[in-house]
């Protein structure tokens, strides 16, 4: 898996949303694979101590505004495509079909692609069009988020130990302290090493 499908991952992940990456379609005597396809259930949310974790609402806004229904109600499935360059990967309508099939009746299917681009989330051709440095300063914006709720939250000392890109953005995050803009937190840092 390349960084801009972990990301991608994570993205979706924080979101609410089950992963199974590269998935196999079979279609006739050939198949494909896409970099994900997807599942987040009805009302899903996490919360941990009575702290209800933060969702990117700029996403479920277009997502919203593509079914026509307040997703965060449906059973929401989704076909993703990554790409790290300026060249979005529609997913094409037989994923979007075999998607519905293996999902089930009853799951609301949408097209995401994530791609390299300087716009807002967005849609285009029918698909959620994410790009992926929004997807990145997100992430960051929600790991700062859990650092300054850690003392309610018990998840944050495990993740290393479990999902790899959200592992290694926090190390980076461990590591420097001006990663992700915590300017707060290096100059603290900084005058505590003065001290010594």
């Amino acid at each position: 898996m390349n960084y801009p499908e972990k990301i991608a991952g994570a993205y979706l992940r924080l979101n609410g949303f089950f992963l199974l990456p590269h998935f196999t379609l079979f279609d006739g005597a050939s198949h494909t694979h896409v970099d994900f396809l997807v599942l987040r259930p009805p009302k899903g949310r996490e919360k941990v101590n009575n702290t209800e974790l933060p969702l990117d609402e700029e996403l479920f806004i277009k997502i919203d505004e593509l079914c026509k229904k307040k997703s965060k109600d449906l059973l929401l499935g989704g076909v993703v495509e990554v790409r790290g360059n300026e060249d979005k990967d529609i997913p094409e309508e037989s994923h979007l079909t075999y998607a519905r099939h293996f999902l089930g009746p009853t799951t609301e299917v949408v097209s995401f692609s994530f791609f390299r681009n300087d716009r807002d989330i967005e849609i285009e051709e029918h698909t959620i069009t994410i790009p992926v440095a929004h997807v990145l300063k997100w992430v960051k914006k929600r790991i700062v988020w859990m650092d300054q709720h850690a003392n309610s939250l018990t998840k944050s000392g495990s993740w290393p130990w479990s999902e790899g890109v959200l592992s290694d953005l926090l190390y980076q995050h461990q590591l420097d302290p001006t990663f992700l803009g915590r300017t707060e937190t290096a100059k603290r840092t900084s005058d505590e090493v003065k001290k010594l």
